[in-house]
């Protein structure tokens, strides 16, 4: 499901709020969370391998804690613009098709082709 089709849908859940909130910086690796002291162990020691890669954690992190900071609030709250129903309508998947049953089809017809009865495949036309 995306985050325009639950845009305030969890007003009623504060507590699962709560945990939202609180899971966020934990995601990210931000202190008090013991997922702090795994991100600095890895980035210490892929400062020593690249350069560069301390620097794609904390951009990681950065792109994560503005992902929770963006969907928690408009889920939870109902907070920013409400989503377009042209945006909504987009996301969602159309409704699966049936093969529509021929009208003509009555309980005692067979297929033509194999004189089956009329549910065996689609296609199958009955015969009279």
């Amino acid at each position: 499901m995306a985050e325009h089709e639950l845009f305030g849908r969890a007003r009623g859940l504060p507590e699962v709020g709560a945990l939202f909130a609180v899971g966020g910086p934990a995601l990210c690796g931000l202190p008090p969370f013991g997922s702090v002291l795994g991100k600095a162990v890895a980035e210490e020691a892929a400062g020593h391998t690249a350069a560069w890669l301390p620097a794609l954690y904390v951009l990681v992190s950065a792109v994560t804690g503005g992902a929770v900071l963006r969907a928690g609030p408009r889920i939870f709250a109902g907070v920013g613009r409400r989503p377009r129903d042209g945006i909504t309508r987009a996301v969602r998947r159309p409704p699966a098709r049936r093969s529509p049953r021929p009208a003509a089809v009555s309980r005692g017809s067979r297929c033509r082709c194999c004189r089956c009865p009329p549910r065996c495949l689609p296609g199958h036309r009955p015969s009279g």
